[in-house]
């Protein structure tokens, strides 16, 4: 191994995406490599940033009422985005309402039962995400489907990122779009 690339030090700060090298030359003093070290010095750092880098995983109603209401799926569900950082559209805080009040209609659920499923939602770490609106309005015009999963499927696109769904449509749809879909046991 090049002695540059024994010497150099990688020490994380307390955010994980900021890093700070520290190298030191066999002969010099100077912190900064030489011509011949900063291809390797570069290739270690994208090494490090692609090893810690943390991955996405659009997450849509469906996926998450399973985990709040305790599911079935729920065991498979927080397995498959243990470490991910989730996104869904903005849209998805309403929809989460709109299937509680839901459960109200069909007598499935009490207001006394609905207040920890909302605080077990509100306790998921999912980064709400803004789409334009005109894409996903194109995309429910082009596969038929309704604005909401058009939602979803523009995030998963916007984020290049694999789709989490238990709603197989929606699921359909996104491998029709060449999308990543990961897969829950149903049983």
């Amino acid at each position: 191994m090049p002695r540059a690339l024994r010497d150099i030090k990688i020490q994380k700060w307390d955010y994980p995406p900021l890093c700070r090298i520290k190298a030191s030359y066999h002969g010099t003093s100077s912190p900064v490599p030489d011509r011949a070290h900063r291809q390797s010095l570069r290739i270690v750092v994208q090494l490090y940033l692609l090893y810690n880098r943390t991955v996405e995983v659009v997450i849509d109603t469906s996926a998450i009422l399973a985990v709040i209401t305790g599911q079935p799926e729920k065991a498979d569900l927080v397995r498959l985005t243990r470490g991910a950082n989730l996104v869904a559209p903005a849209s998805v805080h309403w929809e989460v309402g709109n299937a509680i009040s839901a459960m109200f209609k069909r007598k499935a659920i009490s207001l006394r039962e609905a207040i920890p499923l909302l605080e077990a939602y509100a306790s998921i770490p999912i980064r709400l995400a803004e789409l334009a609106l005109k894409q996903a309005v194109e995309l429910s015009a082009r596969l038929n489907i309704c604005a909401y999963d058009a939602y979803v499927l523009a995030c998963a696109i916007n984020h290049a990122a694999p789709l989490l769904t238990l709603d197989g449509g929606l699921g359909e749809r996104a491998r029709d779009l060449k999308l990543d879909v990961l897969e829950v046991n149903t049983r």
